[in-house]
């Protein structure tokens, strides 16, 4: 093989490699999205919590510059939480339409949200930040007084919120409720279309007590009498529902009495037994930004004790917003057009003549230098994390120039191969 055709050969591998370094050093949706360390701070107004109840958490989050469309960062729940709401939204743009990020919930636990970052970061690449908000409920039994630290793992890191237990409680009572109770959430936390109700008894105080449990769903809802259960027994489990010595389901009109308006469960039982009642009802008013549900219990011999639960429709959504890599200030800075000298005026005689002085030379115009404004070249992130940040994404103008180079060299080595031969 002559010299120049080995040369043409160096070339067009030369060419294949540089082609190939500019290529690969894209950040595509598949090959360039990454899970990012992202910040995520999360807090509560509330102060206390007992079981089942709503707790309602807000976050601000901010993710590294120049993040890249595709690239996830995550928000997963503690163990004593259960999503409520719904299982995806946007966080929005401050134009209230562009989404910045998508969300995307787990249906099952653990509780993982994952944030996707959109388009949007393409044209905002700096101090990509903002703000979310969620619902959750707590399901795990508290003791009065006891400290709670809630734990959420946010893309490998922890973020703490402080909680104090709240477990009002008669005294000599053993396990929650002493009282009569009703606790109500929905069943279906992303679609919000079917409450999951549970009412309590207390104990029996004497053998062949009734007890009568009574549910009476307000306008909005109604009772899918398919999905009742009424249980009996003499212990309870550490939620407070019964350990199960006796059940029945509908129909039984020996112990249940049910329709889409009302159900009532009675039981003759032994002393120091407890009963529990959970069903389902269906939403039929879906416009109702609230849902209340009324009961009674009763034990023979007792006057009836009304316990009532509200069910509020939960949401979460959130913001968030970037900034371009130059500022408005930066991007208008080129030098302008010089006006048009004006006629000089006729000077005026000075009283002394003085010596004129040697014009000066004109100075060269200097070049325009980096901006040292927000998002110019040399400018420093001044967000509080950016420290914490490290930026994720990649720069091709190093390797358009690298590659340039490359090709320019090959050129030169194919000019050289065919003058020696």
């Amino acid at each position: 093989m002559s010299s120049a055709a080995r040369a043409v050969v160096g070339l067009l591998l030369v060419t294949i490699a540089a082609m190939t370094l500019v290529i690969s050093s894209g950040h595509g949706d598949d090959a360039g999205a990454a899970e990012i360390p992202a910040m995520i701070e999360v807090s509560t107004t509330a102060t206390t919590v007992a079981q089942w109840d709503r707790v309602d958490f807000t976050c601000r989050w901010q993710v590294p510059d120049r993040s890249q469309p595709g690239d996830t960062f995550t928000l997963t729940l503690p163990e004593q939480l259960r999503w409520m709401g719904a299982t995806s939204f946007s966080l929005l743009a401050p134009d209230g339409v562009t989404p910045v990020a998508t969300a995307s919930v787990a249906n099952v636990p653990p509780w993982t949200v994952t944030f996707t970052l959109t388009d949007y970061v393409v044209d905002h690449p700096l101090n990509v930040r903002g703000t979310c908000r969620f619902s959750t409920q707590y399901v795990k039994t508290v003791v009065e007084g006891e400290v709670i630290s809630l734990e959420f793992d946010v893309t490998g890191q922890v973020s703490t919120v402080p909680l104090t237990g709240s477990n009002p409680c008669q005294s000599g009572c053993d396990l929650p409720p002493a009282v009569p109770k009703k606790w109500m959430w929905w069943s279906d936390p992303a679609d919000q279309q079917r409450a999951h109700s549970i009412l309590f008894s207390p104990v029996t105080p004497t053998d062949g007590t009734t007890v009568t449990i009574v549910d009476t769903p307000r306008p909005g809802l109604a009772i899918d009498c398919s999905s009742v259960v009424v249980t009996v027994g003499d212990t309870r489990a550490s939620d407070g529902t019964v350990s199960a010595d006796l059940t029945a389901t509908h129909p039984d009109p020996q112990h249940i009495v049910c329709s889409a308006a009302q159900l009532t469960a009675t039981w003759d039982l032994p002393a120091g037994w407890y009963m529990n009642v959970t069903l389902d009802s269906d939403v039929t008013q879906a416009g109702l930004s609230e849902y209340h549900n009324d009961g009674t219990v009763t034990l023979s011999g007792q006057q009836p004790a009304a316990v009532t639960s509200e069910l509020v429709r939960t949401d979460a959504g959130g913001d968030g917003q970037g900034e371009p890599t130059e500022s408005p200030s930066a991007a208008t800075s080129e030098p302008t057009e010089p006006t048009e000298p004006t006629e000089p005026t006729e000077p005026t005689e000075p009283t002394e003549p003085t010596e004129p002085t040697e014009p000066t030379e004109p100075t060269e115009p200097t070049e325009p230098g980096p901006s040292t404004g927000p998002g110019g070249e040399g400018h420093e992130d001044a967000s509080p994390h950016g420290d914490q940040l490290p930026a994720t994404g990649t720069d091709l103008t190093i390797r358009w120039l690298l590659a340039g180079g490359i090709l320019v060299a090959a050129g030169v080595l194919l000019v050289a191969a065919r003058v020696r031969s």
